[in-house]
């Protein structure tokens, strides 16, 4: 139970820190590029 629940934990948080350098990059590519925001508005 403990070696499956580590394994699942490793595999949450590896696709936790791709998501959330996904969503970082995210933000910049907003800073960089805020027209694209308004034209969605």
């Amino acid at each position: 139970m403990l070696v499956s629940d580590n394994l699942l934990f490793e595999k949450f948080n590896e696709e936790f820190c791709l998501l959330s350098f996904a969503n970082q990059f995210l933000k910049k590519e907003e800073n960089l590029f805020p027209s694209l925001n308004l034209d969605d508005e």
